[in-house]
This record gives structure tokens, C-alpha cells and sequence, in this order.
């Protein structure tokens, strides 16, 4: 994985893909996130959204996979309108897992004038959506991934299949909606929900109160960059993974809730896990009032 950042940095250049240093990085550190299970599914929303652009990037996968070994099961999943990159296998088991009743997710209502966390019936009720979702995708991983899980290193068939899943429009007939999709399998522990009619007033709702933004830092082997001031002795080491908003009034105790504690520390072993890649994490919270929430 050392040799991750070179790599990407000379396919890159070969194949000619207009990408911008900071697009660069972040696809950098998304890949050794998905790479060593620490998110099992990124979206790909600073990339380019069009057919070519999408196989040019999938080569792109292919060429770092034959330098970079634990890229070898790696795909690119097209559904909705957006591209994510996933780790079947991770996938598979991130899935499975957050809907188990003993892993709560944190579903906020925007149907209403405030948010407001749902009750049990309503949280059962969109974990069974989602469950209907989770086997569709469940099907599509298992039917069109070959992955060994023993030596993918050595699995030929793997390395040469286009890491390209198409998945479609899978919510057309489900009450879940993109926002509420994405909250979930990107490994958020508050997830938005809200009926397809009332998507305006989701968002001005969120505007109109302050938000907690919990950004989680990471210290990688991906080299510092260098800080905004363009000082050269002055070099950012961490990157933001991940970072999610909850409402201000639901969580007052920021850092401290439950379910964030609970959150850092599974997030925490998987860092562990991948030491040889990840050298620090933390959780960082701030208040933020915004004029625009887009979902």
C-alpha cells in the first residue's frame, strides 16, 4: 500500500486524466480506506459523472490493482445516478451487520417543523426497506464479484473482470430515498430520513437550526500536504475520512452521545487493524449554522 501514492500519481499522468492534486489525494486515501475495511463504501461525488470518464477510471482500477495487491477486489458501483467505490466482501458484512437489531442506527425525521429522532416502530419500518435494499444489493455483489478470500492475489479472473457493477435504479419502488441510502451505507450513525414530498422542507429545516459536524481525521502513509498558506514548513498530516451532520439539539453532548462514542470506538479498532497504513484517528465536532443543506 506504501507504493498506492506513486502509483496513482503516474497512472494518473499516462492515462492522461484531468484530475486536480486535492481529487488526487482524496482518491488516494478513499482507496486505502475501502483497501483495509476501515469504509467499506465511498462515493466517488469529486469525480466526473459520465460513461467515459467511468470506464476511464475503472482502467485506472485495473492498472493500480496489477501494482497495489489489495486493490484486486475492488469495484466501482453504479446505482442512482451516483458512482461508488466498494469492497464486496465489506460490503457484504457492513451491510449485514448495521441492520442487525443489536447495531442502532440513529434515524432523524425532517417531516416535521423540528427533527426529531423516530420511535421503534419507525425505526423498524426503515430497517425493513433498507433490508430490501441490502438483498438486492446483496444478490448483485455475490452474482458479478469473483473474489477468493483466500488468495485474491492469485485469483486471474478477478484482476482481469471490468470493476464495474451496475445496480440501477433500486429505489424506484421503495419508500427509502437517495439521502437516506447513502447516510446508511457510507457507515454514518445518524441517518436522514423523509417522505419524497417533503424533500424541500428537509433541508431548509436543517438549515434553519445549527448543525454538529463530526469530521473524523486520520494520519495516514500518505505524505503531508502542504497547509493552504503555502508555508513549506507547515504540513497538514491528518485528512478528513468522513464527516456527517446531526442537529445541534439532538445531540448536546457532541463527542460525548451514546452513539458517537460507540461509533469512534468501532471506527477505532478498525484503525488498529490497519496500523501499517493508519497511524492516528479522531473525532472532532463544531458547531455550524449553514444557509443551504443539500441532501
Amino acid at each position: 500500500m506504501k507504493h498506492l501514492w506513486d502509483s496513482l500519481q503516474q497512472q494518473v499522468s499516462q492515462m492522461k486524466l484531468r484530475l486536480r492534486a486535492s481529487v488526487r489525494r482524496r482518491l488516494a486515501l478513499d482507496i486505502l480506506a475501502v483497501s483495509t475495511g476501515i469504509r467499506s463504501v465511498v462515493l466517488l461525488d469529486y469525480l466526473p459523472y459520465n460513461p467515459p470518464f467511468l470506464r476511464q477510471f475503472c482502467d485506472l482500477l485495473q492498472h493500480l490493482s496489477q501494482e497495489v495487491i489489495e486493490m484486486v477486489l475492488l469495484r466501482v458501483l453504479n446505482m442512482e445516478g451516483c458512482a461508488y467505490l466498494v469492497h464486496p466482501l465489506y460490503m457484504l458484512d457492513f451491510m449485514e451487520q448495521s441492520l442487525n437489531a443489536s447495531c442502532q442506527i440513529m434515524f432523524v425525521s425532517l417531516d416535521e417543523d423540528l427533527p426529531k429522532r423516530v420511535c421503534q416502530a419507525e425505526h423498524e419500518i426503515v430497517v425493513k426497506h433498507l433490508c430490501v435494499v441490502k438483498n438486492q444489493l446483496s444478490s448483485l455483489l455475490l452474482a458479478h464479484s469473483n473474489f477468493n478470500t483466500e488468495e485474491p492475489s492469485r485469483h486471474k479472473e478477478a484482476e482481469d473482470k471490468l470493476p464495474m457493477l451496475e445496480a440501477g435504479s433500486i429505489l424506484s419502488s421503495s419508500d427509502i430515498l437517495l439521502p437516506t441510502l447513502n447516510g446508511w451505507l457510507l457507515g454514518y450513525p445518524v441517518v436522514y430520513i423523509f417522505k419524497r414530498e417533503r424533500a424541500s422542507h428537509a433541508g431548509r429545516r436543517l438549515a434553519a437550526g445549527t448543525l454538529h459536524l463530526y469530521q473524523v481525521l486520520v494520519s495516514s502513509i500518505l505524505p503531508g500536504t502542504i497547509k493552504p498558506e503555502g508555508n513549506a514548513e507547515m504540513l497538514l498530516d491528518e485528512d478528513e475520512l468522513l464527516s456527517f451532520s446531526v442537529p445541534s439539539e439532538l445531540s448536546p453532548l457532541a463527542s460525548f452521545e451514546p452513539w458517537a462514542k460507540v461509533f469512534f470506538v468501532e471506527l477505532s479498532k478498525s484503525v488498529q487493524r490497519a496500523c501499517h497504513v493508519w497511524m492516528s484517528v479522531r473525532l472532532e465536532v463544531s458547531s455550524r449554522k449553514m444557509d443551504v443543506v443539500a441532501l
